[in-house]
């Protein structure tokens, strides 16, 4: 694969380097003991290509706890509580349908959304 000149080896030894912004200056740079080669045959699929049709819900109770599953197969399912799984991180507004994640429970929020109470997924934009 090329590299744009990104990667080189200094001659004569088992050194890469890697110059990221192509400076001339490298960037980093490390020592190899061989040379292999990697077809990627025993990799891992990773979680992100993972999907199995179904349905998700989603529900915000009147105290803010957020409650979900993704992985049902109709729109009536149990759900689980994300507010209290997540240590407090998830939490919504009944009012207007939007969670809201405070990733290190400072009590500002990192991120939000809106939530649909049943969706279904095809697993056609994995």
């Amino acid at each position: 694969a090329a590299t744009s000149g990104q990667y080189t080896c200094e001659p004569g030894t088992n050194t890469i380097l890697y110059d990221e912004d192509l400076d001339g200056n490298a960037d980093e740079s490390w020592e190899f003991s061989e040379c292999w080669y990697d077809d990627c045959s025993e990799d891992d699929d990773d979680e992100d290509d993972d999907c199995t049709p179904g349905y998700g819900v989603a529900e915000c109770l009147d105290d803010g706890t957020f409650m979900h599953n993704d992985e049902c197969d109709s729109c009536d399912c149990e759900m689980d509580d994300l507010t209290t799984n997540s240590g407090g991180q998830y939490t919504c507004d009944p009012g207007t349908n939007t969670f809201y994640i405070d990733e290190d429970l400072d009590g500002n929020v990192d991120d939000d959304g809106e939530f649909n109470e049943c969706w279904y997924d095809d697993c056609s934009e994995d």
